[in-house]
């Protein structure tokens, strides 16, 4: 059931709301992200700005003009808060620094794009 939720989901569930921390986060919720040590509203925060990163993909708009060195870390520390064994087999195995080493060259025109 975990799995089908959205991001919007988790967004909303860190969010605000009257007696949250003791009703939901304190005894809960806060066991989802057992690697963080924050803040909820920082999470919420962190979370939500991974959640709108990804809609801009999702519709297509640009996003060459993004920090995405810093998107990318973002998106490991919020998996590692979850995760720290997926976390761990991105940081090995994810193509995208390599991607982003190429960035410029592709934005210079020096290197073609490859798909």
């Amino acid at each position: 059931m975990v799995a089908k939720l959205t991001l919007g989901f988790w967004v909303g569930l860190t969010g605000r709301g009257q007696n949250y921390e003791m009703q939901f986060w304190n005894p809960a919720l806060r066991h989802a992200f057992h690697g963080y040590r924050g803040r909820r509203g920082a999470l919420q925060q962190q979370l939500d700005h991974v959640r709108r990163f990804r809609n801009r993909i999702g519709h297509h708009e640009r996003v060459c003009h993004r920090h995405l060195e810093k998107d990318y870390e973002t998106l490991l520390r919020l998996l590692d808060y979850v995760s720290p064994e997926k976390a761990s087999l991105h940081r090995q195995f994810s193509q995208i620094p390599d991607v982003l080493a190429r960035k410029p060259l592709v934005l210079a025109g020096a290197e073609p794009i490859r798909l």
